[in-house]
């Protein structure tokens, strides 16, 4: 999941030699400097040098990991890309933001879509509740993972389609980014590199598998297209969404009016860091629920008191929220 926009940035090699200039016989100065001299030449953001260094706190690192949480009563296992447990252990099994923005899987009996698939960790959990599951997964590299992550959950009635959600079928071009959560369709990464995908429309998928009860999307902004090409009349066969709107990306304006205009009730928030007191609220609920990852559990906390301190200073929120990822859910009126 990428955050916005750079804001002012400049490259971390410059920021070290500031840092180095004015600050360098300071133990926490030296500190500073070693790592931003790490940060590609590059222009970086303030934004984005701060997730470099939150991410090594998480300890991500190469390789894949085994992670074991628990949903319902249920002990579920995965197998996880190091450098991705950020977002995904965070995300899907701490604050678990779907729940956290209002999804009810309990209610989704019928057809989930999960669009942005990744490994499968929302995938499992939704498959527990509804009657058939529609993975979407684009990046070649994890589908392997993807597909043995549900085999062994035993997680039978998923079916899934090695395509990305996007406008149309004429396929498109995926830059697989840095990390697996990272591909896209609309956003070039510095270090990415593209490969040809296979691509499905909302109407495509509606059309096949039928009414949907729940679309989860977190297509790193190809929301856009797919909203746009999607007809006003087929909005009612969805009888609810949750999903990442990528604001340094796109304009999510137009998704937010199109689904109030066609009678959904739509709410939209900032991530839990820029709501510190609920993210904390559901860390503590689901901190037991993953087993071990100390250090994860501990950035994560860390970061969401950071969020209490930014939230206190208007004009540092304000800088910080400029281009962030924003969270939608809507549904149809009960």
């Amino acid at each position: 999941m990428v955050s916005g926009g750079a804001k002012g940035s400049v490259g971390g090699h410059a920021i070290a030699e500031l840092v180095s200039e004015r600050c360098g016989t300071r133990w926490w100065g030296r500190i500073v400097a070693w790592f931003m001299s790490g940060v590609p030449a590059y222009a970086q953001s303030p934004m984005d040098v701060m997730q470099r260094a939150v991410r090594w706190l998480a300890g991500e690192s190469d390789g894949e990991v085994d992670v074991a949480w628990h949903h319902h009563g249920e002990r579920l296992v995965a197998r996880v890309p190091r450098n991705d447990i950020w977002v995904v252990l965070k995300d899907d099994m701490l604050i678990r933001e779907y729940e956290w923005l209002g999804a009810d899987l309990g209610r989704a009996h019928d057809v989930i879509v999960d669009a942005g698939a990744n490994v499968g960790t929302f995938t499992i959990m939704a498959a527990r509740c509804a009657r058939q599951v529609i993975a979407l997964e684009p990046n070649p590299g994890i589908l392997e993972m993807l597909e043995s992550n549900l085999a062994r959950n035993e997680a039978d009635n998923v079916v899934v389609v090695p395509a990305a959600l996007w406008s149309g079928d004429e396929g498109a071009q995926l830059d697989v980014g840095p990390v697996p959560s990272n591909a896209s369709l609309v956003h070039d990464h510095d270090d990415g590199r593209k490969i040809p995908c296979a691509t499905m429309s909302l109407a495509d998928v509606l059309d096949v598998y039928g009414p949907i009860d729940l679309l989860k999307f977190d297509i790193e902004g190809a929301e856009s297209e797919v909203f746009k090409a999607l007809p006003d009349d087929r909005l009612p066969e969805i009888r609810s969404m949750v999903g990442e709107l990528h604001a340094g990306m796109i304009d999510p304006e137009p998704i937010i009016n199109k689904l109030r205009d066609n009678g959904f009730d739509v709410h939209v928030r900032l991530g839990a860091v820029f709501n510190p007191m609920s993210g904390l609220a559901a860390l503590r609920k689901n901190w037991r629920r993953l087993e071990g990852h100390l250090r994860l559990k501990l950035t994560v906390a860390g970061t969401l008191g950071a969020g209490v301190v930014t939230s206190l200073t208007p004009r540092v929120r304000e800088w910080a929220a400029d281009g962030e990822l924003q969270y939608i859910y809507a549904c149809q009126p009960d």
